[in-house]
């Protein structure tokens, strides 16, 4: 799988390819193979999975859904008034 993925936790059993940001937690089983940039609040990697990228762990992570601040009157693109996205928890496989 190829896709960045912003959710409130992310289970990575396979290939995949992106950016993840969590919320709460990303979890990497055994299986996971994993290129791209992380951030989640907490992360828990079993052994042998297999990761190439850059992590950021904890509260401040992901304050603010890991976007940079908004200058007053800017908005987000696609999201009308800059309404960030709801987390729904998903596994990615």
């Amino acid at each position: 799988m190829s896709a960045d993925v912003e959710c409130g936790g992310i289970i990575v059993e396979g290939d995949v390819r992106g950016n993840l940001t969590s919320a709460d937690r990303i979890e990497m089983k055994s299986t996971a193979r994993y290129e791209g940039d992380l951030k989640a609040s907490k992360l828990t990697v079993d052994e042998g999975a297999q990761f190439s990228g850059h992590v950021s762990v904890g509260p401040e992570a992901v304050k603010g859904n890991g976007r940079p601040p908004e200058k007053p009157g800017q908005q987000q693109a696609g999201r009308p008034g800059g309404a960030p996205a709801q987390p729904q928890a998903q596994p990615v496989k």
